[in-house]
């Protein structure tokens, strides 16, 4: 009894330098994007980044390629804590608050995220572009729903066919950002615009008045 009393100590204390070893890793990854571009990542950057050896990268988390989707679980779960919290109904509100929160968590760390996302798709790792997407969908043909049920719009439409399209509307937004067409700020004006009209062609005359009149401050 007591041996075992006295190997879980050991045993915690162990995982926690872990753990620690294993922030420090993706820590140092993080500073290497934001720096030098994901072309700068590579395991022995990293490795002397992190003052750690090769075998312990791979054996705490693996390769570069699953070092980066390390690095997209926690951008995925910070862009899903920040949307759980949502209390707003309105369709307009609501999709400023999510474009404007997205476009937020982006701009505190704008290099860091450019490069995650272009790290990604050089390294043909498409997950985290389909869980973004999947999330997104979900989000917004939910909200085209809600709109529906409040009475703004028609129903001509189906809601998960506005819903896709005002997805879509922003991925590509978020495309352009990244190829440097859009600062964020135009990232986000053009993903709002997107979202707008769309919902303007399946809306009620009242809401559709707001919906235009939104897209003319966008425009200015």
């Amino acid at each position: 009894m007591s041996e075992l009393g006295n190997a879980l100590p050991t045993d915690s204390v162990r995982e926690s330098a872990k753990n620690e070893r294993r922030q420090r890793i993706l820590e140092s990854a993080r500073d290497i994007l934001r720096e030098t571009g994901h072309q700068g990542l590579s395991i022995r950057t990293l490795a002397e980044r992190a003052n750690v050896t090769t075998p312990t990268i791979y054996n705490l988390i693996g390769s570069k390629q699953d070092i980066l989707l390390a690095l997209s679980d926690e951008s995925i779960r910070e862009l899903e804590s920040a949307h759980h919290v949502s209390t707003t109904v309105d369709p307009i509100e609501k999709a400023e608050e999510v474009i404007n929160g997205t476009v937020a968590i982006y701009g505190s760390d704008e290099d860091y995220t450019r490069q995650l996302h272009l790290g990604l798709e050089a390294e043909s790792l498409d997950d985290f572009d389909k869980t973004l997407r999947h999330r997104g969908r979900k989000v917004a043909i939910d909200d085209c729903k809600r709109a529906l049920a409040l009475g703004h719009l028609r129903g001509e439409v189906d809601s998960e066919l506005l819903g896709n399209r005002f997805a879509s509307g922003f991925q590509q937004s978020q495309r352009a950002w990244l190829r440097g067409e859009f600062d964020l700020e135009g990232m986000r004006k053009e993903a709002l615009i997107s979202c707008f009209i769309i919902l303007a062609a399946d809306a009620k005359p009242k809401f559709h008045k707001r919906l235009i009149e939104a897209i003319h401050r966008l425009q200015m």
